[in-house]
C-alpha cells in the first residue's frame, strides 16, 4: 500500500507554516476560497512531480519576502520513506531518505499525480502550450527516457536560440552551428517519437473510458498533430536553418506540437459546449489514470475544487473510478454538496484563513 502519511509546508504560499496528516484513502480539505486549500494540494504536486501542477514557476510559491520555502512528508510503501523538498530563491533540492536526487528524472514517476481542476477546461480551450504541458506531465511519469529527452532538448533550443540572437552580419561559428543542429534533431525527433507512441496508447484508453462512461453516446478522440512529420524529421529541420537565421529563433520543432480533440467528430475548441469540453477532459484524465494504474498503485488524484463543477450523478461516478487505486485529496468550499457516503469516508481538514500565515 502506498500513501502519503503527512505534509509540513514552510514558506509556501500564503503559509508561514502547516503540518498536515492523511488519511491513505480520501481527505478533504474545506474552506473558503483564499484560504490555502489549492496550495496545499501542489505541495502534493511537488511531492510527486518536483513542480506544481499548476505550472508556476518555484519562485512564484515562495511565500512573500521569505528567503527560502520546504516541503517534508514522510510517504509510506512498504515503509516510511522521508522526502525533502527546498528551495532558497535560486536551486531547488530534492532528498529521498539520504539521497539527494541530482536529476529531476531521479523523482518523477515513483509518484504519479493526476489532479482535475476547472482549469482543466483549457487543455481543450487553451493555446497548444497547454496541451503540451498535459502530455508532457503524462508521459514524464511513466518514461524516464521521455523526461530526460525532453529536458535535453529544451536545453539545446535555449542555446540554439540564444546562438541565432547573436549572430550580427551573418558571421558565426559554423561547426559549433552544425554540433547544436545535430543534438536539436536527434532529441527533438526523440521526442516526436515517444509523444506518437504515448498518444496512441492514449487514444485507445479514451475511447474506453467515454465509452463506459456514456455508454457511445458521446464519441472522444484525440489527433497528434507534429509540427514536423518524423518520417521527413531530419530533412525538414535541416531545410529551415536559413529561415531560423534571418529569424533569429528556431521556427520549427516539437516546441509547436499539438494535439486536436474531437467530440462526435467535430473540433471540441470551436463546437462544443463548455460542459461537454469539462467531460472530455475528465475522460482524458481518467484514460491517464487507467495507465498509471496498469503500472502501479503509487497514484495520488488530486481534485481541486472540480466537484462542484459536476453534477451528482458525475460526482458519484468519478469517485467511484479513482477510489479503485489511489489516494485523494478533494479541496472545496461546501461540503454540503458532497455525498454523504464520501464525507462519512474521509478524513475532514478545516482551513481557517489567517491562521498558518503569521
Amino acid at each position: 500500500m502506498f500513501y502519503i502519511k503527512n505534509l509540513k509546508l514552510n514558506n509556501f504560499r500564503c503559509f508561514k507554516s502547516i503540518e498536515f496528516n492523511f488519511s491513505p484513502n480520501i481527505n478533504m480539505l474545506i474552506g473558503l476560497n483564499g484560504v490555502g486549500k489549492t496550495s496545499v494540494v501542489e505541495g502534493i504536486s511537488y511531492l510527486c512531480l518536483g513542480k506544481s501542477f499548476k505550472n508556476a514557476k518555484d519562485k512564484d510559491v515562495l511565500r512573500n519576502e521569505a528567503e527560502y520555502f520546504n516541503i517534508i512528508s514522510t510517504i509510506y510503501s512498504n515503509d516510511d520513506e522521508r522526502i525533502v523538498i527546498g528551495y532558497d530563491g535560486q536551486h531547488k533540492r530534492i532528498k529521498k531518505g539520504e539521497k539527494i536526487c541530482k536529476t529531476l528524472s531521479e523523482h518523477v514517476g515513483e509518484y504519479k499525480l493526476i489532479s482535475f481542476s476547472p482549469d482543466d477546461l483549457y487543455i481543450i480551450k487553451g493555446a497548444p502550450a497547454e496541451r503540451r504541458q498535459f502530455l508532457d506531465t503524462f508521459i514524464s511519469q511513466i518514461d524516464t527516457l521521455y523526461l530526460k529527452t525532453l529536458s535535453e532538448y529544451k536545453k539545446i533550443l535555449k542555446i540554439r536560440n540564444e546562438f541565432l540572437k547573436n549572430i550580427i552580419d551573418n558571421n558565426y561559428d559554423k561547426v559549433m552551428f552544425d554540433i547544436i543542429n545535430q543534438k536539436l534533431i536527434a532529441n527533438g525527433k526523440k521526442v516526436v517519437e515517444l509523444r506518437e507512441k504515448y498518444i496512441s496508447i492514449l487514444k485507445n484508453k479514451i475511447k474506453l473510458v467515454s465509452n463506459d462512461l456514456f455508454h457511445k453516446e458521446m464519441n472522444i478522440e484525440i489527433e497528434y498533430i507534429p509540427d514536423v512529420a518524423l518520417v521527413n524529421y531530419e530533412k525538414e529541420i535541416s531545410e529551415c536553418v536559413n529561415i531560423d537565421l534571418l529569424s533569429k529563433i528556431t521556427t520549427k520543432g516539437p516546441q509547436k506540437d499539438d494535439i486536436c480533440i474531437y467530440i462526435n467528430n467535430k473540433n471540441a475548441n470551436t463546437f462544443s459546449s463548455q460542459g461537454q469540453i469539462r467531460i472530455a477532459v475528465l475522460s482524458m484524465k481518467l484514460a491517464v489514470y487507467e495507465i498509471f494504474k496498469e503500472i502501479d498503485d503509487n497514484i495520488i488524484i488530486v481534485l481541486d475544487d472540480v466537484l462542484s463543477e459536476l453534477d451528482k450523478n458525475k460526482q458519484i461516478y468519478l469517485l467511484n473510478y479513482v477510489k479503485k487505486v489511489g489516494q485523494i485529496f478533494i479541496t472545496t468550499t461546501d461540503i454540503d454538496k458532497i455525498p454523504e457516503d464520501v464525507k462519512e469516508n474521509s478524513n475532514i481538514i478545516e482551513i481557517k484563513e489567517g491562521v498558518y500565515n503569521v
